[in-house]
């Protein structure tokens, strides 16, 4: 024995050694780096989890609700309502010269606000104030600085509910007395909003007036300051009516007078915008609802003689509807504003008013992918005669309908370019399913957005060399648009998966994937009533060869399919219409065959308590049963099942009827008796509504993900991994999601076998060095990188392995030529250990002694 421990020992300083290594990977919907999803891996618990790629997003933010700010400095300033690493928003830079678009800040949630839906503005002291809409130390929102000198953010506010409000829609002015006022659309001492001043020269914050009903409730604009010194604003709603109003408040004597009543039929109702002042001393401004056509007015108010007068009617297409921005007067003295709604698509319109001679015409139809759509606030003028402005949905940077373009548009010549398609990820973003471990060692995935039509695209990753692959772009028609679910590899060697939209009638397509040749082919494009709409799982391979599915609607009852694809003559066979309480509806998960050779599954609706059910289906037989109906044991499942090692299948809800996180649920195939496990928290943080599926690891625990933590509006709540034990019964997280390491899994994990190597170093470039001092050592010691040919912030990926192959640890570290890093192991038992160095072209091994 003491002679083979030797021989052992030797072949591992003279030679290498090769270990499978099994380790978990997955997908997160977002987060990372740019906010578009990350991949990741752990250790084979759960545990030390990596991102091994950040899905790029070239411009950073989604859903723009605001208007740019025009600086001193000639850029371009505003904000999105999500996007960025934490989702919550950006501050960004777009300089109307060189085109170039430059994120700054992101929007974190406690310490900076989250979610703003007005505009910056720069104040006399040069820097920019604003206010999100959400969080703060109370989650109502706050009120900060930008420095665009220094690029430096300060929070200066909390709002707070009855003493300071909360929740503000607009956008902050400077009056001439150098203060600054601004709204909130709740809070204040009867929760309708609060009018409040703000000083920049002590920093102090004074409410001034309360919103109770009478003289407005729930402002959502901005107020402006008219040429008499008082300022002017409306309220969503209020006045006796609750149909909004309009008022004016004097700074100077501290008092609010409500000027106009809106009525909903003669002036309109339900301002959601600001107020302007053209160069003739009226006021004009808009509402979102009311007029002849309940699709909102635009109108006038005259200051002097206190009377509001509607001017144009908005009637859906011809003239848009529903305008929740403001007005702004360009240098021809036309105004010019945007609908929300409206016009032929439904997307919204830019239109041009002349209040000289009342006449109203349409300029620009908003159309989705080209030029954005459904923008939501205001225009802006630049000195050199140009319109910006940005829509809230559209373009090709995101999810089905895009998340919002920044565009410009010049009256003089009636011209409208698309500058920034706001969250495009060229090579994909947002992956909604799993990975999938192919034989021939890579990982293959799609994103449900991005790609050069921003519908999607099939990716491959090598988990040895940490490099990604696009390669197909679903492009709507052709191939099929935003999948939902997973690639399998069938039998034949070939990939195959789902759309959930594309394809000849928007329904989605199931595709094959060739892998060795890159062929790509649209096999079956669903129709409705025939073989279904919008498949949201992935298709299962039976032990027969045919292939299985589900689509979430269509058929004949309109509540979704079970179908049979025959991969050898692409022919496809409807097997069951889904149909509410007998068979349940709207499955959102996949089949699986347990060992009885029938398949189960279960559907997200229907059932006897309309909250899903779980079925078996015979392939031999073709005939259906349902099994169970989800009642008070969870309901809502949107992953598929799995059959653990003692036979019993596992599965989880969204919901439960406990804590409404979801359960994670036994099913006893001999009893078909549904048995709660675990009820999913939603007042701690252990996670809650998983939309995926459980796997089971040779420990014999099961593990999954959660899309959020346990208590959902707290700082970090993106997600979690976890264990379950059966033997015990017992559920640990085991990793959380912070966003930098990604956000809302909505896949699986699953299990890859990395062989690791030992000592042997492996490069293509023998200019990278690494040494290891001490060595040996206790566990604490000094990792030094040589790499003559390294880029200015080489990314370096360390990790360390035991004898077996077991992994212990990893970390990544940024640096140029010469890098070291101190390493903290000190838990290590003694021995020998092996740390892997890889880059982006190469990887190394060395092995250190803890004595």
């Amino acid at each position: 024995m003491r002679k083979i421990t030797l021989t052992f020992l030797l072949s591992l300083i003279t030679g290498f050694i090769m270990a499978q290594t099994p380790t978990f990977w997955g997908m997160t919907n977002l987060g990372g780096t740019d906010g578009g999803g990350v991949i990741f891996r752990t250790d084979s618990v759960g545990s030390n989890q990596k991102v091994v790629y950040s899905f790029p997003v070239k411009y950073i933010g989604k859903f723009p609700y605001s208007r740019l700010c025009l600086a001193t400095n000639g850029k371009l300033y505003g904000m999105t309502r999500n996007g960025g690493k934490y989702d919550k928003g950006v501050i960004f830079e777009y300089d109307p010269l060189t085109n170039i678009y430059t994120k700054k800040i992101d929007f974190d949630g406690t310490s900076k606000g989250s979610e703003p839906y007005g505009s910056l503005i720069q104040t006399t002291n040069g820097k920019l104030y604003g206010m999100t809409t959400h969080g703060g130390q109370y989650n109502t929102g706050v009120l900060f600085e930008y420095n665009l000198t220094t690029n430096t953010f300060s929070k200066k506010t909390d709002f707070d509910g009855a003493s300071k409000g909360s929740y503000p829609f607009g956008s902050l002015i400077q009056t001439t007395n150098g203060k600054l006022y601004g709204l909130t659309s709740s809070g204040g001492q009867y929760d309708k909003g609060v009018l409040f001043e703000y000083n920049l020269t002590t920093n102090t914050f004074s409410k001034k007036v309360d919103f109770d009903g009478t003289n407005g409730n729930c402002p959502k604009g901005s107020l402006i300051q008219a040429s008499n010194g008082k300022l002017y604003g409306m309220t969503d709603i209020g006045g006796q009516n609750y149909y909004g109003d309009l008022f004016e408040y004097d700074p100077v004597l501290d008092t609010l007078i409500k000027k106009v009543e809106f009525d909903k039929f003669f002036i309109g109702s339900r301002p959601n915008g600001s107020l302007m002042q053209a160069s003739n001393g009226k006021l004009y401004g808009t509402t979102n609802q009311g007029g002849l056509f309940n699709m909102g007015v635009l109108f006038e108010y005259n200051i002097a003689t206190d009377t509001l007068i509607s001017k144009v009617d908005f009637d859906g297409t011809n003239k848009g509807g529903s305008p929740n921005g403001s007005l702004i007067q360009f240098t021809n003295g036309k105004l010019y504003g945007l609908t929300s709604l409206g016009g032929l698509l439904n997307k919204g319109v830019l239109f041009e008013y002349d209040p000289a001679s009342n006449i109203y015409t349409k300029k620009i139809e908003f159309d989705g992918t080209n030029k954005g759509s459904y923008p939501y606030e205001s225009l802006m003028q630049t000195s050199n005669d140009i319109i910006y402005g940005m829509t809230s949905l559209g373009g090709i940077g995101g999810q089905k309908e895009g998340q919002g373009v920044l565009f410009e548009y010049s009256p003089l010549t009636n011209s409208f370019t698309k500058k920034i398609d706001f969250n495009f990820g060229i090579l994909g973003n947002f992956p909604a399913a799993s990975l999938l471990n192919a034989s021939n060692g890579k990982l293959y995935g799609m994103t449900h957005a991005g790609g050069q039509y921003g519908k999607g695209v099939i990716f491959e990753y090598d988990p040895t060399s940490y490099t990604y692959t696009k390669k197909i772009e679903f492009d709507g028609t052709n191939k099929g648009s935003y999948p939902y679910g997973s690639l399998i590899e069938a039998t034949n060697g070939k990939l195959y998966g789902m759309t959930n939209k594309g394809g000849q009638y928007d329904y989605g397509v199931i595709f094959e994937f060739d892998p060795l040749t890159n062929a790509y082919a649209k096999i079956i494009d669903f129709d409705g009533a025939n073989n279904g709409i919008s498949p949201f799982g992935s298709i299962f391979q039976a032990s027969n060869g045919k292939l299985y599915g589900m689509a979430q609607y269509g058929g004949q009852n309109g509540c979704g399919v079970l179908f049979e694809l025959n991969p050898v003559t692409s022919s496809f066979t409807k097997l069951i219409d889904f149909d509410g309480t007998n068979k349940g509806k709207h499955p959102k998960g996949s089949l699986m065959q347990a060992s009885n050779g029938k398949l189960y599954g279960m559907t997200r609706e229907g059932g006897q308590y309309g909250s899903g059910v779980i079925f078996e289906y015979n392939v031999s037989t073709n005939t259906f049963s349902k099994k169970n109906d989800f009642d008070n044991t969870g309901s809502f499942p949107e992953g598929s099942l799995l059959q653990a090692s003692n036979g019993k299948l596992y599965g989880m809800t969204t919901e439960g009827p406990v804590y409404t996180g979801g359960v994670l649920f036994e099913f006893d195939l001999s009893t078909n008796m549904i048995t709660k496990k675990v009820y999913f928290d939603s007042t701690n943080a252990d996670g809650i509504w998983p939309r995926g599926s459980l796997i089971e690891t040779s420990n014999g625990k099961l593990y999954g993900m959660t899309q959020y933590n346990g208590i959902y509006n707290m700082q970090g709540a993106y997600g979690v991994i976890f264990e379950y034990d059966i033997a015990s019964d017992s559920l640990i997280k085991k990793s959380g999601f912070n966003s930098l390491n990604g956000a809302h899994p909505y896949g699986d994990l699953i299990i890859v076998n990395i062989n690791t190597i030992g000592f042997t170093t492996t490069t293509k470039d023998d200019n990278i060095k690494v040494s290891i001092s001490p060595n040996p050592n206790n566990g604490s010691f000094t990792l030094s990188i040589d790499n003559s040919n390294a880029k200015l912030n080489e990314t370096y990926f360390i990790e360390i392995y035991d004898v077996l192959g077991n992994f212990l640890h990893s970390e990544e570290i940024k640096g140029g030529n010469l890098v070291t890093t101190n390493i903290q192991m000190k838990s290590l038992s003694k021995g020998m250990y092996f740390l892997s160095l890889k880059t982006k072209d190469n990887l190394l091994t060395t092995r250190f002694m803890v004595q």
